[in-house]
């Protein structure tokens, strides 16, 4: 094959490409995962969860929430012995771990929840989702208590995604549009909300700590 024949084959290719994304663009499926996404990012800035870094859409079906919390966790090193922080902190601070790892939870929670109200059954996002929200209901209160724990959380970010419900689709219109939203964007554009904003100060006082709020 000549160099010409092999740099029309390239451009060719590329242009397919392009009329796929295209076509994807805008799709039901497109916006479902923005109204996925975008439903963690706001329920997360709602309950007062971990600064968020970005929310970003992308062409293959997927997207991604990305805050300070998983930010860190995805570079952490290997080889700390984090059970024995963890029961430490069971033991020493055991209202502000499950007030924390609640409000990871709500976050985890919302994407499923969005999914639900929207009409769409779970998906492989959904079932991730879910399987962290058990590891870190254990984490919180052990295996025994973690059904017990999740009740009123769930209860909360339905709840939640209720109510913030017409924040989520005009955000993922966007997300849809700009395919990365930038965490401190998206932080700005719900404060400048006045509805955001009274929603944030119920829902984050649901996630305060007990013993900070007495």
């Amino acid at each position: 094959m000549s160099a010409l024949e092999k740099l029309i084959e390239a451009k060719v290719a590329e242009a397919l490409a392009e009329i796929e994304r295209a076509r994807y663009r805008g799709s039901p499926t497109d916006l479902r995962v923005c109204t996925h996404e975008v439903a963690h990012a706001c329920v997360g800035w709602l309950v007062g969860g971990s600064p968020l870094v970005e929310v970003v859409i992308r062409d293959d079906a997927s997207g991604e929430m990305t805050n300070e919390a998983s930010a860190r966790a995805a570079v952490a090193p290997a080889g700390e012995d984090r059970a024995a922080v963890l029961e430490r902190l069971r033991a020493d601070h055991p209202e502000v771990l499950r007030s924390t790892l609640g409000r990871q939870i709500a976050t985890c929670l919302a994407g499923i929840t969005a999914d639900e109200r929207a009409g769409h059954a779970r998906w492989t996002s959904s079932i991730s989702d879910l399987a962290q929200v058990d590891r870190l209901a254990e984490i919180a209160v052990g295996r025994p208590d973690r059904d017990r724990f999740l009740v009123p959380i769930r209860a909360a970010v339905k709840l939640a995604v209720h109510d913030a419900w017409p924040l989520v689709v005009e955000l993922s219109d966007l997300l849809a549009d700009e395919r990365r939203l930038p965490g401190p964007f998206v932080e700005a554009w719900l404060e400048a909300r006045p509805e955001a904003q009274s929603l944030r100060s119920y829902y984050s006082a649901a996630f305060e700590p007990v013993d900070a709020a007495a």
